[in-house]
């Protein structure tokens, strides 16, 4: 059986109830029961017990005020059941009663810290300042743990509030309204944490104090712009003025110093085109108004002006973290690029320049950034950046331009030369090879061979040719670096030429018993011998011919 019990709960209060049964005669000494205590896990360090029973109801309840759920939060008590009214002889059994201790809300939540300390920015809304850690012993989750935070000093404007965030505890320091460092350069926050339940005192125990810190938000200055007063100006013209009349003065001041000093003025929207502005807030009319002209139908017009302090740099950089800052432009600036130079400085004094490239335009997303219009023109930046497509696409085209010429070189260079003289197949009759040479041949002549008859030799930039007539064979000699074969018949005779590579050694012998049947392909391959040899021949002339016979 479990019962529970809160803590810090005062003496006598009731626990529950534990019976027995007895299946003897009702009404008897045998049937008539008694209950007691015989054992307690864990022990009470004062010693005894904490818990009694009633011994007629079985009726258990706290007997010593001192539980307390953050040491001890179960027990286990060992209970006896006796018939014969509780005699030393009556029959007996035990059970086993488990009292679990509930939680009350009896410690108060702390603040992490004391004090907290924090920089913000004038004017700055709707931010975080800070956030604020509790410590609370209660058990987690319970309205004895929530925290909840009150600003009891400090925040009489209603500038600041603060957010609870129940999973983890903490209190989140926001600002609401914009603070002014001329006004106020501090701001003390004094503030109380208590839980959501009021608290539960252990008997004879003090009233639990409170937890309360101080939040110090200290106000940083900042270049703020010069401000119209009113921001709202009406100007009344006359019709027919002169162009150049001044009609007006409209002009603005540091809210910082209150003077107007180093401030020029600049027409931001001017639908109509009536009135100019100039460095000092003069306002001239730019033509001469006629309340009856089409274009003065209206007879208003809204014209936006800004000032600008010249003494105001056109960026800053206001701080964001101890590693980061934000950069943004303090000014109205023309779209473009900018180079903007921050020095960057350590604890030990040490510093360096870096240049930030900006580029400033009216964009949504950075890659669909829109430049202004033609009239606004935009600081032109002398780097050109090339991305790694256009790299590409460039050597690309350089090779496929080198393929291109290469395909072309290689088709006109091997295409014949004009001028070249082709000559005429003639294989049935005895012909003379002209080889434009001056000079008659050589005669050669082998002691190996009888000398009988010497034909005529031609040389060429392929080779040399010699010939020596022995009876009825034909034998010759043609040093030449290539490799050709020559066969051809004439009156049943066939002249075969083996060429041997590298050596340049080439013999044309000729024999009998062929056929006039094979003199089509012998002429196909002789055909083939000319097409090869005679065009080299009109290259560069060499002295000598040949003379071919059967």
């Amino acid at each position: 059986v479990t019962f529970s019990i809160l803590e810090n709960s005062k003496s006598g209060t009731f626990i529950g109830q534990m019976t027995a049964t007895d299946r003897d005669e009702p009404g008897t000494q045998h049937t008539k029961l008694k209950y007691r205590i015989v054992g307690q896990t864990p022990a009470s360090f004062r010693g005894g017990s904490l818990f009694t029973v009633q011994a007629d109801t079985g009726d258990i309840s706290l007997q010593t005020p001192s539980l307390d759920r953050e040491k001890i939060d179960r027990y286990t008590v060992l209970l006896e059941a006796r018939d014969m009214g509780g005699k030393s002889f009556g029959l007996c059994n035990t059970g086993t009663v488990v009292i679990e201790v509930g939680d009350a809300n009896d410690h108060a939540p702390m603040c992490e810290h004391g004090v907290y300390e924090v920089f913000i920015l004038e004017n700055t809304v709707n931010a975080e300042v800070t956030k604020i850690g509790v410590i609370d012993k209660d058990i987690r989750g319970t309205p004895a743990w929530h925290a909840t935070f009150n600003i009891i000093k400090g925040n009489e404007d209603g500038s600041f509030k603060i957010e609870t965030n129940q999973d983890s505890n903490t209190g989140t320091l926001c600002i609401k309204k914009g603070l002014d460092y001329e006004k106020t350069k501090e701001r003390r926050l004094e503030i109380v944490v208590n839980n959501e339940v009021p608290y539960v005192l252990a008997p004879n125990s003090g009233p639990i104090s409170t937890s309360t810190c101080v939040v110090v938000v200290k106000v940083r200055d900042v270049d703020e712009g010069p401000e119209f007063h009113p921001k709202i100006y009406i100007l009344d013209i006359k019709e027919c003025l002169k162009a150049g009349t001044v009609v007006g003065h409209y002009s603005a001041s540091d809210p910082e110093t209150g003077n107007n000093e180093d401030i020029r003025y600049k027409i931001i929207k001017d639908p109509c085109n009536w009135i100019t502005m100039n460095n000092d807030g003069q306002i001239s009319t730019t033509k001469m108004l006629d309340r009856d002209a089409p274009d003065l139908q209206l007879y208003q017009c809204n014209v936006t002006v800004a000032a600008i302090d010249r003494k105001t740099q056109n960026w800053r950089l206001t701080e964001n973290d101890d590693r980061s800052v934000y950069l943004e432009p303090s000014d109205v600036l023309s779209y473009g690029q900018y180079i903007i130079p921050i020095r960057v400085s350590d604890n030990e004094g040490n510093s360096g320049i870096s240049e930030i490239k900006v580029t400033l335009c009216d964009c949504t997303v950075p890659q669909d950034c829109i430049y202004p219009p033609k009239s606004i023109e935009p600081r032109q930046s002398s780097d050109v950046t090339l991305g790694i497509w256009a790299i590409l696409a460039m050597i690309l085209g350089s090779l496929l331009l080198l393929l291109i010429l290469i395909t072309l070189c290689g088709c006109f260079g091997g295409a014949p030369m004009a001028g070249t003289k082709h000559v005429c197949d003639d294989l049935a009759n005895q012909n003379l090879i002209i080889s434009n040479t001056e000079a008659p041949g050589e005669e050669v002549m082998d002691p190996n061979i009888l000398p009988v008859k010497t034909g005529n030799i031609v040389t060429s930039d392929q080779g040399v040719v010699s010939g020596v007539k022995t009876g009825g064979q034909e034998s010759f000699e043609m040093v030449k670096g290539g490799h050709q074969t020559m066969e051809s018949i004439r009156g049943g005779a066939q002249h075969t030429l083996e060429s041997h590579k590298g050596a340049g050694h080439h013999t044309i012998e000729s024999g009998r018993g062929y056929g006039q049947s094979m003199m089509d392909t012998y002429r196909y391959n002789y055909s083939e011998w000319q097409n090869y040899t005679f065009p080299r021949l009109t290259e560069e002339p060499i002295r000598g011919h040949t003379l071919i016979k059967n």
